[in-house]
């Protein structure tokens, strides 16, 4: 490795740096008075053998003594005139000589401190061959800790590649049981429209109530029982399997009343639905068990009101759908009843049919998919609306589903967040 030499270290040095020269034409020296440098202007002649002198001592050695007599030519040429050139060319000889000698001292201190370094280096390149067995020992350690990291981190992938199976697995499962779930659910949903085509009467609308009640007098409703011929089992519509009668068993059976035959071709009096009045009197010993109620049942072709004042409370609850059917007898009666039940039953006849007393939104067109389950409602009769909100439509078992999940709380439209208002039968 190649080192600098002492000569070239004396012949790198700048004279206007280490005498701290200014280029700016001016004397050199010291205004003592003012306590500052002279600001006097030297000529152009001295400025440029200043200058050159400059340059000439920063190729030189960087020796005191030796560059002392370019020095006192330097200083007769930089000071001025007219106040110091006579009387500070000594003293700037001697502030320059002093700054040059601490340059000097200031390269022969950079000059050890590189031998220093290059001793340094030299010693660590003789010793490195002593040092080769520690290296490799620490070299043969550092790669056990590198494999034994690695082996590490490969563990952990492995432990991560089967956690993404498991779950990967598990999301195969879940997607088989939702497969089958759904599967299962479609014939449930077909059952339950089924049914609810199928299902009991609406319960009876208030207005109906009221108008029916006010009809019946007291006289004619407990007194009214006579036999007469029914209608003929060729004109009358069908009895429906779920409708049968009704009856207190406090309260007498009808005698069987003779029967005479119809004519087989229906009249026009007999194809029309005629809205009656049936009514079973109450026995006296069982005022205090008695329910007053009204059902309104829509036949086929009848509209019928059975009165359920003379059956007792702990027989309505054991009542089923299929006991709602009206009794021929019990029809038949009512046909042939006096002059009070016909009048009642004309007036009844000539008044339009009772409308709902609750307060509807319009319903929306069913063509759209519900809003629950997202499947098409068109065609499904099994269908439920907000009737005091938006009137959007939705399937029933849809609905239903949704209110057990809210778990006793207020049951709300699922579109419009409206109050969910109960079902009326309109």
């Amino acid at each position: 490795m190649s080192r600098v030499s002492t000569s070239t270290l004396d012949h790198q040095w700048d004279a206007f740096e280490v005498l701290n020269i200014q280029c700016d034409r001016r004397c050199v020296g010291r205004a003592h008075s003012m306590g500052r440098k002279c600001r006097n202007v030297v000529n152009w002649k001295d400025t440029d053998t200043f200058y050159g002198l400059l340059d000439d001592l920063s190729s030189q050695a960087l020796d005191a003594t030796r560059l002392r007599p370019r020095l006192r030519e330097l200083a007769s040429v930089g000071l001025c005139k007219q106040v110091h050139r006579r009387a500070q060319i000594d003293d700037m000889i001697d502030a320059w000589t002093n700054k040059i000698r601490a340059a000097a001292r200031r390269v022969e201190l950079e000059e050890l401190e590189m031998e220093t370094y290059y001793s340094r280096t030299d010693t660590r390149s003789s010793t490195a061959s002593f040092r080769a067995p520690a290296t490799r020992r620490t070299t043969s350690s550092t790669s056990t800790n590198t494999v034994e990291s690695s082996s590490t981190v490969q563990d952990e992938i492995d432990s991560t590649l089967r956690c993404l199976e498991a779950a990967r697995e598990q999301e195969r499962i879940l997607t088989r049981r939702l497969a089958s779930l759904q599967a299962s659910n479609v014939p449930r949903t077909q059952r339950a429209i089924q049914d609810r085509t199928t299902s009991a009467p609406s319960p009876p609308d208030t207005s109906s109530v009221a108008s029916s009640r006010t009809l019946r007098s007291p006289t004619s409703t407990t007194s009214r029982r006579s036999t007469s011929s029914p209608p003929s089992s060729d004109s009358s519509p069908p009895p429906d399997p779920h409708r049968q009668s009704r009856a207190s068993p406090s309260s007498p059976a009808p005698a069987p009343s003779t029967r005479s035959p119809r004519p087989s071709s229906p009249t026009p009096s007999q194809s029309t639905p005629i809205p009656t009045t049936v009514a079973s009197p109450p026995s006296p010993t069982d005022q205090t068990a008695l329910q007053p109620s009204l059902t309104l049942l829509r036949h086929d072709f009848l509209a019928t009101h059975i009165s359920l004042d003379a059956v007792p409370a702990s027989h309505l609850s054991r009542v089923s759908p299929s006991s709602f059917a009206p009794r021929t007898e019990d029809l038949h009666d009512t046909l042939a009843s006096p002059t009070t039940s016909a009048t009642s039953t004309e007036d009844a006849s000539q008044r339009p049919p009772p409308r709902c007393a609750l307060t509807h939104v319009r319903r929306r067109a069913v063509a759209d998919d519900c809003p629950i389950c997202y499947e098409a409602m068109r065609g499904d009769e099994g269908l439920v609306w907000c009737k005091a909100g938006c009137g959007q439509s939705v399937h029933g078992e849809c609905m239903d589903a949704w209110k057990a999940s809210l778990g006793g709380r207020e049951v709300r439209c699922t579109m419009c967040r409206t109050p969910w208002t109960e079902e009326c039968g309109c």
